[in-house]
């Protein structure tokens, strides 16, 4: 085995996990930065309120001229039976005045209907829209407590896999990490390939006999004849 092929394995390895962790991360972070349920939940509410609150509006109006028709008709009707009205032309006029304003009564009930199943129906839209944004509320606090429970983990474990990468780059010559951080970007971050058999881990290509025994033999490092990754000895 060659101590620097092992190392740069382990190193490639351990960049690997790095790499993969710190995607995690910035999906959490992206996760816990996504407030568009809530927000949508929030709009839907302020919209309920927004169609409900004119209604309301509606039917208190309606509930006044209610009233005040039916003051008019009780006040007109108790002066038209008290007998202090003589002229019999202004009694007709009472009486037809009266039959209007139950005619009036009539219609302000229709409507008064009509308007209170309107509220009772906006009532409705609003206590789902705020019992919804209760229980999307709800459910983002608990998945933000679980997502920052990861993201801790994940923090402890790149301080841990940073302190190994330390030490396993202090082991490697400065011509090989050179070497290995110069293929990483072609290789799409997996400049090195265990040797398996004598083939390639990566490309499977195999390599000639001659190159397999030197890989397993010389400490000088050996690329793959196909995909050009380093070749080492080292365990899985």
């Amino acid at each position: 085995m060659t101590t620097q092929g092992a190392a740069l394995y382990q190193l490639q390895t351990i960049d690997l996990a790095l790499l993969e962790h710190g995607k995690r991360l910035q999906a959490i972070a992206a996760l816990l930065a996504d407030d568009a349920a809530r927000r949508a939940a929030e709009s839907a509410v302020s919209q309920a309120g927004a169609t409900l609150r004119p209604r309301q509006t509606h039917l208190r109006d309606l509930e006044l001229q209610a009233q005040s028709n039916r003051s008019k008709r009780e006040a007109t009707e108790k002066r038209l039976y008290s007998g202090m009205v003589k002229n019999p032309k202004e009694l007709q006029e009472m009486q037809q005045e009266i039959e209007a304003l139950k005619r009036r009564d009539r219609d302000l009930e229709d409507a008064l209907l009509e308007s209170m199943v309107s509220v009772e129906e906006a009532q409705a839209a609003l206590q789902q829209s705020e019992a919804h944004l209760a229980r999307v509320t709800e459910q983002q606090a608990q998945t933000q407590a679980t997502l920052r429970s990861e993201q801790t983990l994940l923090e402890q474990t790149i301080a841990r896999l940073k302190a190994e990468r330390s030490t396993a780059a202090a082991t490697i010559t400065a011509e090989n990490l050179a070497l290995y951080n110069g293929l990483r970007a072609a290789k799409q971050n997996r400049p090195v390939a265990r040797l398996e058999g004598d083939s390639c881990s990566v490309c499977g290509i195999e390599q000639t006999g001659i190159v397999a025994q030197e890989i397993r033999k010389n400490p000088a490092l050996q690329k793959c004849r196909n995909c050009g990754r380093l070749l080492v000895v080292a365990p899985k």
